[in-house]
């Protein structure tokens, strides 16, 4: 039994209201019911939110007397409110009542007073008196030592604890106390039956901390504490209680497979379960059967067992506090149970049982008389019959037995069976377990959690930590099914060495065979197959359809409404979703294991699925599709390998994560990087397969596919440079040439035929120093090469013979641009810029910049040359002219077209400007942010840029066709125009190689496109 005290608002100005004291109680109360005690208050103060101590006290004495029997009994009283020590007051601590004020004397509670009545008479053996107020420290010793020393019978009659929330002069905070004493509650160790309060409280005080410390008396004589039954102690054998054919209710009662099974571990389905206490319930049940419906494994008979045991007036009492959980059902509810489970019970063989469980012998063996029996009775009868679709007479059982019980209004009728279909026309309410509100995880995790924790010999028994980790882990292969988490569990207790493995492989054995029972047909072994290639994916209508009619062992196709059907069946496995386009998808709640289908026959599938008419179009494919491919290809390195090597399926096919162990293999990772790469950029699929090909080329990747186009651009080729060549830095042209710069020093010169791949000719270098910048031109029909280095070393290199020349000048700083013309060798330094002879190395023109302060210099071919300066000019001198531009921001970069007649220039506030050469004109001003290089033709202007996004931006000068971004590599390095053959095109060097871009005559829906 409990008494509770505690009073929140007070007369008089002086004592503060305690809002929370309503709160304690209604706390103090769920938790000592929790642990089976009774309210032992009269009705009128029974869930109160402020009793009185005076009153409770009284309460507690017309009990103790009317119990003075000497049974063993357990009382535990709780006082929460204003606990006073005044200085007038020789007796110590008490308790105050509302009016205290009016009647110091007369309206307080000394706690000693309470002990008294176990003092008087034999009505407990063990007392707690828990103290919950300020100073209760102090009350604590004061109330025991009162107690002991006036009466000496107190000891002798029962064993006394008091517990005091404080200190002797220390406030109690509102509510700290019950909610340290609620958490610490849950961690005694289930092999003890009873609370050690020693350790209760020393938790109670870590949760407290050290501004309130609780304490623990206890009278001399305690050899025990009996006080607290531990809501977690486990029986270690199992209940024997059910002879004979009632022992078929233990083992699923208590969540166990076998009756000789010790422990309790029923939980979940509650919503279920609340529907059938209402329905046992006489005073709440509108009448009526109610039929428990559902797939194997999840629970009906358990769910039956529960009512039983907990609603039969014989077996309640019996019931361990751990199995007291929950929700229950009214005792004496459940009066008679019959399970067809085990045993094909004849008509007559249900009677003579329910006779006998019911009381009516005279009844036994005729089922007609058992119904009028109990009609004549009138009291109230609640029956339980199970698995009634096993009953080997069961049109019988419906007519003579079902529907006549059913009728009877004092009877309250409960039965379980596979489906509703063979009971269709009785008037029932029907629960199906199947339907996702009777199935949470988080009481599927508990039930996994707690047979790890509290099955003897389980290898996790008192390791929370790992039994919480592996019902976490295993609760995603449950699907919802307490069969297949009982299976887990199994698998799980026997501590095999990958257990996360072993569980998959057993949870998708059990699963796939329950879903096809559910399924029912003669494909279903066909039918689940798409389900399995990617259980995580959803799966579309179409794409499900399409698959199963793909399949030869299919008996015939399946339309899109005949695959809703199949989905139905199995709707206790499947996850039920929408898409996009509002086609309805589905998706096994399992996460199981890819696998329980022939790998090569379920890929020919897919590829017949996907491409009916033979044709590899991967534009066509639907995305779910694609992705069931991959899926499936990724258990074989090989067909994951052709998939990736092909460059319209990298393009046009989304990436997957979690690609398994064939990703990882030597030469895979780079190509599933590659795939990542190109679709993390969120391009259209004509860039995409762009950039899908430089990749490739440039990181020596097979690759096959048509070359893709952009518009009226299309890349002709990319290549990746040679293993022992380093990363590119710089890029020049000239006729059929290109020359490239590289981060070790060295320089390389390539040959450029109309469209084919370039060929390496020659190299110098490495060099000391790297280059920092380089010019080209081409002197009678050979390539000749200028560069200077970080050093300030100039050299020209001709290839052709062999030859390297280097410059030097007779005075000024060193040199940071050159450029290069059949003229000479401009050099451009800080404010000058000198023009030196190729082949004498004499200065034949020096220009000084009086003003000015030089940032870049091109050469023109016809001997003149372009400046940027820092103060934002733009400066081109030729032998007849000399020509200025204003920009706002200083010269970031120039570029010239190989006929001289174009110049582009590059501020650094990221605008570029296009002029004609001889005129001036302005013929494109464009703002481009982040552009690093620059080229130029008569007709186009290339921009290299490298931030956010690496790409190259064309943009025709006659506007004919718009701005073209074409995707890069990481890294680009520079551009550069070849207009030497009959064709536009542009090369663009990155670090690891380069690609040919052809620009043509671009159609209107190219344009669009």
């Amino acid at each position: 039994m409990y008494f509770l005290a505690g009073v929140a608002k007070y007369e008089g100005e002086s004592l503060q209201n305690l809002e929370s004291v309503p709160e304690e109680l209604a706390r103090m109360r769920s938790l000592l019911e929790r642990l089976g005690f009774t309210d032992g208050a009269p009705s009128d103060l029974r869930g109160a939110e402020e009793i009185s101590p005076l009153a409770m006290r009284k309460a507690l004495s017309d009990w103790a007397t009317q119990h003075d029997d000497g049974e063993e009994r357990t009382v535990v009283i709780y006082c929460t409110g204003h606990g006073e020590v005044p200085d007038w007051a020789p007796s110590g601590w008490f308790l105050v009542d509302r009016d205290y004020l009016a009647d110091p004397l007369g309206n307080r509670l000394d706690p000693a007073d309470l002990l008294e009545q176990f003092a008087r008479v034999h009505a407990a053996t063990d007392v707690l008196l828990v103290l919950d107020a300020c100073m209760s420290g102090q009350g604590a010793v004061d109330s025991l030592s009162k107690a002991l020393k006036r009466w000496e019978t107190l000891t002798e009659n029962c064993n006394v604890q008091v517990i005091a929330s404080a200190r002797p002069v220390e406030e109690a905070g509102q509510l700290r106390f019950v909610s340290a004493f609620e958490r610490a509650l849950d961690h005694e160790p289930q092999g003890n039956e009873y609370i050690d309060l020693l350790r209760l409280i020393g938790e109670v005080n870590e949760e407290l901390g050290g501004e309130q410390q609780s304490s623990v008396l206890a009278t001399p004589q305690v050899g025990r504490c009996r006080v607290l039954p531990n809501p977690k102690h486990m029986p270690r054998r199992a209940p024997d209680w059910l002879a004979g054919d009632l022992a078929v209710w233990s083992a699923p009662a208590r969540g166990v497979t076998e009756p000789n099974e010790p422990g309790w571990f029923f939980t979940g389905r509650d919503s279920a379960l609340a529907d059938l206490v209402t329905t046992l319930d006489e005073e709440r049940s509108s009448g009526g059967p109610c039929l428990v419906v559902g797939s194997p494994g999840t629970g009906k008979t358990a769910l039956l067992a529960r009512l039983y045991l907990a609603g039969h007036e014989k077996h309640r009492p019996l019931l361990p506090l751990v199995a007291r959980e929950g929700l229950l059902p009214p005792e004496q509810s459940v009066h008679a149970a019959v399970s067809f489970a085990d045993q094909p019970l004849s008509l007559d063989r249900l009677s003579e049982e329910l006779a006998r469980q019911l009381g009516v012998p005279e009844a036994s063996g005729d089922i007609e008389e058992l119904v009028s029996a109990l009609a004549r009775k009138g009291e109230h009868v609640g029956i339980v019959l199970d698995d009634v679709h096993r009953c080997p007479e069961f049109s019988q059982l419906f007519e003579l037995v079902l529907r006549p019980l059913a009728r009877l209004r004092n009877v309250r009728l409960v039965c379980s069976a596979d489906s509703a279909e063979r009971l269709e026309g009785w008037a029932y309410r029907i629960i199906d377990l199947d339907e996702p509100q009777h199935a949470d995880d988080r009481e599927l995790r508990a039930y996994i959690r707690d047979r790890l924790l509290r099955t003897p010999g389980s290898p996790f028994a008192g390791d929370e930590r790992r039994a919480e980790e592996l019902a976490d882990r295993t609760l995603p292969f449950c699907a919802r099914n307490y069969a297949v988490a009982a299976e887990c569990t199994k698998v799980l207790l026997r501590a095999s060495t990958d257990l996360e493995r072993a569980v998959a492989r057993r949870a998708a054995v059990v699963t796939d065979s329950l879903l096809r029972r559910a399924i029912g047909t003669e494909d279903a072994h066909v039918l689940v197959k798409p389900l399995r290639i990617a259980p995580t994916e959803w799966l579309p209508r179409s794409v499900w359809s399409r698959v199963v009619s793909a399949d030869p062992n299919i008996s015939r196709e399946y339309s899109g409404s005949e695959i809703e059907d199949v989905a139905r069946s199995g709707r206790a496995f499947l996850e039920r979703s929408t898409n996009e386009d509002g086609e309805p998808c589905w998706r096994l709640r399992t996460p199981l294991e890819p696998g329980g289908v022939s790998h090569r026959s379920t890929l020919a599938t897919l590829y017949n699925a996907a491409f009916p008419d033979g044709s590899p179009r991967w534009d066509r494919v639907d995305p779910a599709l694609a992705r069931l491919l991959v899926r499936q290809a990724q258990r074989d390195s090989s067909d994951l390998r052709r998939l990736l090597e092909d460059t319209s399926f990298l393009t046009h096919v989304a990436p997957q994560p979690d690609l398994g162990p064939a990703a990882v293999e030597s030469g895979m990772r780079d190509l599933v990087n590659l795939w990542f790469e190109v679709h993390r950029r969120a391009l259209d699929p004509d860039r995409r397969a762009a950039l899908t090909t430089i990749l490739a080329a440039h990181r020596g990747l097979p690759a096959s596919g048509p070359a893709p186009r952009i518009g009226p651009v299309e890349l002709t080729w990319a290549v990746r440079y040679a293993d022992d060549v380093h990363g590119a830095t710089g890029l020049v042209t000239a006729s059929g040439w290109a020359a490239t710069s590289h981060d070790d020093g060295s320089m390389r010169l390539w040959s450029l035929a109309s469209l084919s791949e370039p060929e390496q000719l020659s190299c110098l270098g490495p060099g000391e120093f790297a280059v920092r910048d380089m010019a080209m031109t081409s002197v009678g029909g050979d390539p000749v090469v200028a560069a200077v280095r970080w050093n300030g070393e100039v050299l020209v290199w001709w290839p052709k013979r062999e030859k390297t020349t280097l410059l030097s000048s007779e005075r000024g700083p060193d040199p940071k641009q050159i450029g290069l013309t059949s003229a000479g060798v401009v050099l451009g330094r800080q404010r000058e810029v000198e023009v030196i002879d190729v082949d004498t190395q004499a200065s034949r023109r020096r220009w000084r910049l009086q003003h000015l302060r030089l940032t870049a210099v091109r050469a023109i071919e016809d001997g003149g040359f372009v400046v940027g300066t820092a103060d934002g000019a733009v400066v081109w001198r030729s032998a007849d002219r000399v020509m200025m531009q204003r920009h706002d921001a200083a010269i970031a970069g120039l570029a010239v077209s190989s006929s001289g007649r174009v110049i582009a220039a590059h501020s650094e506030d990221g605008r570029i400007s296009v002029r004609d050469a001889h005129t001036g004109r302005l013929v494109l001003d464009v703002a481009s942010p982040g552009a690093t290089r620059l080229a130029v033709s008569d007709d186009w202007l290339a921009v290299v840029h490298d931030d956010p996004s690496p790409r190259c931006v064309l943009h025709d000068l006659a506007a004919t066709a718009p701005t073209i971004e074409v995707p890069m590599p990481e890294g680009p390095v520079a551009a550069a125009f070849l207009e030497n053959h009959g064709d536009q095109g542009v090369l663009i060097a990155a670090k690891n190689g380069f690609a040919r871009l052809t620009m043509g005559a671009a159609t209107r829906d190219q344009v669009e496109r």
